[in-house]
């Protein structure tokens, strides 16, 4: 699962073809790959995604990029931010050493119950 952004223009904006022009040109690909250099982003332009420039400006980004043919939107559901949370808190105190491997999926295993009123599928 993944999140995403977007560029948009209001419904009342008072210029909506102004607006559209400045997204045009944020978004042709020299500045889409600024953009996601500057940003760390993850490419969805195939054309910046192969550009060297982008590819060899972090060392995993073309690992991270590959990832998102087999990717699908995250779902809109209420509990989706809360589970986000649990594992980056968990991902975090791993990382940091502030947790072992079991503390940290106990405690994750814990908020997802709670994130999900219990409806959990284990397996």
């Amino acid at each position: 699962m993944s999140g995403g952004w977007t560029w948009a223009i209001p419904a009342k904006a008072a210029n909506p073809d102004l607006a559209f022009e400045f997204i045009r040109t944020m978004q042709t690909k020299d500045n889409a790959r600024k953009w996601y250099v500057a940003n760390s982003g993850i490419a969805v332009r195939e054309d910046v995604a192969d550009d060297p420039a982008y590819v060899d400006a972090q060392p995993s980004i073309a690992f991270f990029t590959g990832l998102v043919e087999h990717t699908h939107y995250r779902p809109a559901y209420p509990a989706y931010p809360k589970v986000s949370v649990a594992i980056q808190e968990a991902m975090e105190g791993v990382t940091t050493g502030e947790m072992s491997v079991e503390e940290a999926a106990r405690g994750y295993d814990e908020a997802l119950k709670e994130a999900t009123g219990d409806q959990v599928v284990e397996k």
